[in-house]
């Protein structure tokens, strides 16, 4: 949080405001936010990120849209208005196919974000579909021990898990628990 402060004070001294970088800062500061679970914080950072967009010159770059949508859809979802969420996620994920390669990092993390929404509205098949898209393109754009692939493996195996398919949701935690003793202790703590 100190970091993206920071960097948000050095920003504001250089006259950056409505910068990319600084309306991505505070969307980073909002995930943040979130994931210690101060939503309220984190809803503070996705306001300032939209007014500052709106601001910029850069109002209609539709990736910087992508990624203030983005943290509003995870917002949302914390909130329980899951339909709402889907919607933006699902703008984000055009957006970002549109301008990404087809197998960039941050098109799994949006793909994998719909599959947990989906599954909140109990729409297994679907959401396991989306799991499998991001880690399809997780394997092909990250390192083997990145911990999103663990994400990704434990949200396959919660699926399989519940269709009752064992043998399977094993399968996809193992790899998933693989991965995680491979890391250093100070990059699994951020897990569970």
């Amino acid at each position: 949080v100190e970091c993206y402060e920071k960097s948000l004070e050095i920003y504001s001294q250089l006259n950056y405001h409505h910068s990319p970088r600084a309306i991505a800062t505070h969307c980073n500061l909002g995930l943040v936010y979130l994931e210690s679970g101060d939503t309220r914080s984190a809803k503070e950072q996705q306001e300032q990120a939209e007014e500052k967009l709106s601001k910029s010159p850069q109002a209609k770059d539709s990736l910087l849209i992508a990624i203030v949508e983005g943290l509003k859809a995870k917002i949302q979802t914390e909130y329980g208005d899951n339909v709402n969420a889907l919607k933006k996620y699902e703008l984000a994920l055009k957006s970002k196919r549109d301008q990404l390669p087809s197998n960039h990092p941050s098109i799994a993390s949006t793909l994998n974000d719909i599959g947990i929404v989906q599954e909140k509205i109990n729409n297994d098949v679907k959401a396991l579909e989306y799991f499998q898209q991001a880690l399809t393109i997780g394997n092909e754009s990250l390192p083997a021990d990145h911990l999103d692939l663990v994400d990704y493996h434990t949200n396959i195996g919660r699926i399989y898990d519940k269709q009752k398919q064992f043998r399977i949701a094993l399968q996809e935690f193992e790899l998933a628990l693989k991965i995680m003793q491979e890391f250093p202790r100070e990059e699994t703590d951020r897990i569970g």
